[in-house]
């Protein structure tokens, strides 16, 4: 019978399972880790286990299957992931080959050979269990449960059975009254031996190597023929090992004995250790004397791991574990029961001699190491978050690549109290980085310090206060002068790094758990009942935070923490007649009692109700019952009466039955009474155990009712009115005081720390005794913390950083709002023209204009956040108008300047004003055509102004004025090549013909490329000192606009024209290379003239118009005209239009509707466009009918056979012959054709009166042999 469970394939004491399942390394091993039971990704330990797998893949679709093979940590190192040593490989020819790219290895289900691959591909997995326990039905205290196959069904020996566990492996001591073992698989393994080997035990753990026997069995606990030492058990590493389990198995795999050791400030050789112990099967081990009880114990004569009490010769010594080891025989009976080592155990529950018959010899020793359990969280962090391992906070490594910014707010996103990682200290660091590394394969995170707000001044995101750092070598460096974020990189022990705030990394986030209680929840804003984490004596010390249900809605001013116990049924007791003999122990598991204590501790108030009803039970002074306080001292009162008194609450009221002054079931007689209500003291919070007598004999008989804990408000201690402290009840520091306060209140105390100035205060002590404060540098994070009932200390909490661009306000999304105003902080790289622009059509503002430090700092702040890897931003400020006269967008004058020292200093050429958000904050003046990031200010609910509209004959980036297109080039070259840039456009170097023009050119200028020259159409190359635009035009404009002293023909051979960076014109030499403007004519000057319109009849017009070319040289490029029209007071609706070549000067139209008013203009066009058009329109109405006469009846229709015109007709009518239906035709003035149905059988054949003809209506007519169709001749 297989021992693997349902779809899993047994090998040897291996279960081996396939998952076809597509999924990276990292989700694979979680994966396989899921099916519980030890179950990880496979390793492989020899080509037996290699063949299996090999043949257990064969089948599936994916051509490979990760197995449990890395090299992460260490590339090259090729490790298994479960520790085991690597005694055997598989690798395919040339492999492994992937360096630092490919850490993971697969096997090829081709051949079942190995390659490494990158830990991110998606393919399928191999899971391995071991089977932990061989299923027996002898010596077992319960029936056998044929059901399962996977586990033990019991234990020989033990006491508890596979079926009263059916969904998991239990170990079991040979003690019957303990509680279950926890499940092995909840353990890892690390070291196994068996008994008689030869082997040093000692040595062989104390020393740096590991050891594998070879054996397919060597990480089985229960076999019996392999020994094991992991690579697992040199990494003593105490921020993740809890616990350390050193125990006994027989060789079938029970259990016999264990013993549990807290890893806390212990090393790999230490832990075994009185000091250390948590857990053995004996009771007076805490209290006995101790002789040896260490590792190395006595090893003169080798007893290692000795645990003994009395020493005093061979018969004397007495004690409960020792391990035999080689090398010595030694002088004591008891020193040579087996081969060397062997093993030994007191298998009674106290203290014996080694040599007496109380001692076993277990075939089996095993150690295990237990981790800090981060998956479960032990319910305190959310699904997905892990726990640390101080308890101050959970912890969440995101896999998904992010700018820092977007990290921040994803942090955020996931928890309203949660951030990008802060790190404190050197532990938080080591387990953060041991988060990391979690992901495997991606060498730096996000974490939350920056130094955004004063450069190389690094503050932590979430507010955290702390001078802990982990700078790698000749870091921060501020690379570039754009590194103001940070990352950990796990590559280099978790050592910090600058980086660029725009690149793109995973990220780890970061809540802590400081919240007290359910009411403070509430004070945040926290109304939805349900559970809530809490930690009522203050983050990292006393107890642990824990989970509890917070009762938000059943009193409105406060949140009600409720703890919950085993026992709130109503409990029967009878047959137990001694005084307090039946006992009952309450648990409030998961929350110990000394969490529920601190709960009721802080809180203003608790009441938990206890109610006893009795049948012939007495409640007499006796005191047959009574519960138990929370420290487990017997209390005589009950609920509903003082703690100060003995009574119940009837004895407290005065109306108890049968006139008794305690209680009512001090009556003893046999009727059911009843004693009930809440306990109040908080002190004695909670119950922990109740017990009864007086129930034994005949009838008595009792019930006992306790209520859950029910704890609201806050101590006086809890600073309800402010958020910004921590308090950790029953502490302090001591000493590192800066400041004392004496006889002061707490909240005094927060202000007084909050406003000091002489020091940065972020704790303090307050003496509960004396009233005395104590104001520090200092926290519980640099240095720790002393115990004292009379002490609460305050850690300041200091607000997180906001990311001011997006903060909610009255602004448009991505604007801060700063004094009624937004402000954006654009990122997009922009001149100062097109950045003025931005700020008014997309907010309705303009570039911002400083007024002072107060709104200078603040557009410091949303700068950087906005980019922290940008210095400079565009503000408003420019002497584009008047040089020297620094003036706002509006043209108001500056009040506010924050010049640089020698600035402003770009005369003429450099008119915008960059203001820098790092180095000295100051201003500098450049031209306005470079590109930068830049500041918009608008009033809250300003409307966007709309962008100025490029002429729709313009091309794209080309300015229009008057007649023309014009564009400033973005290269350089010489006049000539500038004028054939401009040719292939379509266009020629500007021609300046007035000084309108040119002052336009001037602010176009000025506003976007003031720092270059640019060549114009304007030369004397013809005639020296003769200067000619290019349509041969002279120069006509005022001599002003000449530089002075220009023309000047230098070096004789100026004889091109430039508009120069004094906003003048000058001569150059035309092969210098300048930048230029070029100009296009779009359309005619003038419209055409003499336009005519003449009605000829129902659908015709003549057109006509003036036969005189238009006047002006733009006009000569004259492609044609376009004549537009529409039904009067249509236009919109009817509009229609036609074009005729240049030529063209008379044009009839016949294809309108009869007796309708129509509207006509007419227009010249180029190949860039129209030029103006007839104005106002030509109005025409054609002709209602046609006048016909009998003589030419005849001769008037066209007739069609086999032809029907649709649409169109008017009426139709029964007709004997077709020409009478034409005959109706004629008589009717707004008839124009026919559809006759000539084949109808019918005496009288339809004879469709059309309103219209064919013409102009080619896709109405229709084939229908039917009928004859006939037109008016010329219609």
């Amino acid at each position: 019978m297989s021992q693997c469970r349902k779809n899993w394939s047994q090998y040897g004491t291996q279960c081996f399972y396939v998952n076809t399942q597509h999924l990276t390394y990292t989700d694979a091993k979680a994966a396989c880790e899921s099916y519980g039971r030890g179950s990880t990704i496979a390793s492989i330990s020899d080509s037996g286990v290699n063949s299996h797998i090999h043949s257990l893949i064969s089948g599936i679709s994916s051509s490979k299957a990760y197995i449990a093979f890395q090299d992460i940590d260490s590339d090259g190192s090729w490790i298994w992931e479960d520790g085991a040593s690597v005694s055997y490989t598989n690798w395919n020819s040339g492999e492994p080959n992937g360096d630092h790219e490919r850490n993971c290895a697969g096997m090829y289900k081709s051949n079942g050979r190995w390659d490494d691959f990158s830990c991110t591909n998606q393919i399928a997995s191999v899971c391995r269990t071991i089977i932990q326990y061989t299923a027996t039905t002898t010596g077992c205290p319960c029936s056998f449960d044929a059901t399962r196959n996977d586990c033990a069904c019991c234990y020989s020996g033990g006491c508890h059975c596979g079926a009263d566990y059916a969904d998991r492996c239990v170990g079991c001591g040979g003690d019957c009254t303990s509680d279950e073992v926890e499940p092995l698989e909840e353990w890892t393994l690390v070291f196994k031996h068996i008994r008689s080997s030869g082997i040093n035990i000692r040595d062989l753990w104390q020393g740096g190597d590991t050891y594998n026997d070879g054996s397919t069995d060597a990480q089985i606990v229960t076999s019996t023929s392999a020994h094991y030492k992991s690579s697992t058990a040199n990494h003593y590493d105490t921020n993740q090992i809890q616990y350390v389990k050193l125990a006994f198995y027989t060789s079938g795999g029970s259990e016999v004995m264990s013993m549990t050791f807290n890893a806390a400030n212990t090393n790999k050789n230490s832990w075994f250790s009185y000091d250390a112990l948590l857990y053995a099967p004996y009771s007076d081990i805490y209290t006995a004397s101790k002789g040896f009880f260490s590792m190395d114990g006595d090893y003169n004569v080798r007893r290692c791991f000795f645990a003994c009490s009395y020493y005093n010769g061979c018969g004397g010594d007495a004690g409960w574990i020792m391990i035999k080891d080689t090398g010595y025989a030694g002088p004591c009976t008891y020193d040579s029961y087996y081969n060397y080592p062997y093993f030994t155990y007191n298998t009674a529950g106290t203290l014996q001699a080694f040599q007496s018959g109380h001692f076993a010899f277990p075939e089996i020793l095993a150690i295990f190491y237990k981790y800090y359990d981060t998956s479960t969280n032990q319910g305190i962090c959310d699904d997905d978050w892990d726990l640390g391992n101080s308890g101050r906070s959970c912890y969440r490594v995101v896999d998904s690549t992010v700018t820092w910014q977007d990290a921040l707010d994803a942090c955020r996103g996931l928890r309203s109290n949660a951030d990008l990682v802060s790190i404190a200290n050197a532990d938080e660091n080591a387990f953060v980085l041991t988060m990391s590394r979690r992901t495997l394969t991606y060498n730096e995170y996000w974490i939350g310090l920056n130094d955004f707000a004063v450069e190389g001044t690094w503050e932590w995101s979430d507010g955290t206060y702390s001078t802990y750092t982990n700078w790698a070598s000749s870091e921060p460096n501020d690379s570039s002068g754009k590194e103001h974020c940070s990352v950990m990189r796990w590559s280099t022990d978790g050592s910090w790094n600058d980086a660029n705030c725009a690149n793109s990394k995973r990220y780890i986030c970061e809540y802590p758990l400081n919240v007290i209680s359910c009411a403070e929840w509430k004070r945040q804003g926290y109304t939805s009942s349900g559970y809530y984490t809490i930690d009522p004596d203050g983050p990292a010390f006393g107890n642990d935070p824990f989970r509890i249900y917070c009762d938000m809605t059943s009193d409105g001013n406060t949140g009600i923490t409720v703890i919950n116990h085993n026992q709130e049924m109503r409990q029967w007791v009878k047959g137990y007649e001694s005084s307090r003999s039946y006992i009952r122990s309450l648990s409030y598991r998961p929350v110990s009692v000394s969490q529920a204590s601190a709960v009721a501790d802080i809180s203003g108030e608790c009441y938990q109700h206890i109610k006893i009803e009795c049948y012939g039970m007495s409640m007499n002074s006796g005191y047959h019952t009574a519960w138990y306080t929370r420290d487990g001292s017997m209390a005589t009162y009950w609920g509903g009466a003082p703690s100060s008194t003995s009574l119940c609450a009837c004895g407290y009221q005065g109306n108890c039955d049968g006139g008794y002054s305690r209680c009512n079931c001090e009556v003893n007689d046999y009727n059911w009474r009843l004693d009930e209500g809440y306990l109040t003291d908080k002190n004695d919070l909670p119950v922990t155990e109740i017990r009864v007598g007086d129930t034994g004999d005949g009838s008595e008989q009792a019930y006992h009712t306790i209520g859950a804990l029910y704890c609201k408000y806050d101590e006086s201690t809890i600073l309800t009115d402010r958020t910004d402290f921590v308090a950790t009840v029953n502490a302090y520091i001591s000493g590192n005081n800066q400041e004392t306060i004496t006889s002061t209140t707490i909240s005094n105390c927060a202000s007084q720390c909050v406003a000091c100035t002489s020091f940065l205060c972020v704790s303090f002590d307050f003496n509960l005794d004396t009233n005395n404060c104590y104001l520090s540098t200092e926290t519980d994070e640099t240095v720790g913390l002393s115990y004292s009932t009379s002490a609460v200390f305050y850690k300041r909490k200091f607000q997180r950083q906001e990311n001011p661009n997006r903060e909610s306000n009255n602004c448009p999304s991505g604007w801060a709002e700063y004094n009624s105003h937004c402000y954006y902080a654009g990122v997009s790289s922009k001149t100062w023209y097109d950045a003025e622009i931005y700020c008014e059509t997309n907010g309705g503002g303009a570039l911002v204009s400083v007024d002072d430090d107060a709104e200078h700092e603040f557009l410091t702040k949303i700068g950087r956040w906005a980019n922290p890897s940008t210095e400079y931003f565009w503000i408003g400020t420019n002497d584009i108008e008047v040089e020297g006269l620094w003036v706002n967008v509006d043209q108001s004058n500056t009040t506010y300047s924050r010049w640089r020292s020698g600035e402003p200093n770009g005369d003429a050429i450099e008119n915008g004003v960059l203001m820098s958000v790092y180095t000295n904050y100051d201003w500098i003046d450049v031209g306005v055509d470079g590109t930068y990031h830049f500041f918009c200010e608008a009033t809250v609910g300003a409307s966007a102004i709309p962008a100025p509209t490029t002429h729709p004959l313009c091309p794209s980036g080309w300015f229009h004025d008057d007649h023309s297109c014009y564009s400033f080039s973005g290269s350089a070259t010489s006049w000539d090549g500038a004028r054939s840039a401009c040719q292939s456009s379509n266009a020629d170097l500007a021609i300046i013909d007035t000084m309108r023009e040119f002052n336009f050119l001037l602010d176009l200028w000025r506003y976007r490329y003031s720092t270059q020259r640019f060549w114009v159409g304007l030369t004397d190359s013809a005639s020296e000192g003769d200067f000619l635009w290019l349509n041969d035009d002279a120069f006509s404009l005022n001599p002003s606009v000449w530089d002075t002293g220009s023309p000047d023909d230098a070096g004789s051979n100026e004889d091109c024209v430039e508009f120069n960076t004094n906003r003048k014109l000058n001569d150059a030499d035309c092969s210098a290379s300048l930048y230029y403007i070029c100009e296009d004519d779009l359309y005619p000057v003038a419209r055409p003239e003499n336009f005519n319109v003449e009605v000829k009849s129902t659908k015709e017009v003549e057109i006509t118009w003036d036969t005189t070319m238009l006047a002006g040289a733009q006009d000569h490029d004259i492609a044609g005209f376009r004549i537009y029209y529409w039904v009067s007071d249509q236009m919109s609706a009817t509009q229609a239009n036609f074009s005729v070549e240049s030529s063209v000067r008379r044009y009839i139209l016949s294809t309108l509707m009869p007796g309708i008013s129509y509207e006509f203009t007419l227009t010249a066009f180029t190949t860039q466009g129209e030029g103006p058009s007839v104005d106002p329109p030509v109005e025409a109405t054609t002709q209602a009918a046609v006048i016909r006469t009998d003589t030419r009846r005849l001769k008037v229709y066209v007739i069609q056979r086999g032809q029907r015109l649709r649409q169109h007709a008017l009426s139709d009518v029964q007709m004997a012959s077709f020409s009478q239906c034409t005959n109706a035709c004629t008589a009717d003035e707004s008839c124009l054709s026919v559809n006759f149905h000539e084949k109808s059988r019918s005496a009288l054949k339809t004879c469709e009166l059309n309103g219209d003809t064919h013409t102009g209506n080619a896709g109405d007519m229709e084939a229908d042999r039917e009928y004859i169709y006939a037109s008016v001749e010329g219609y």
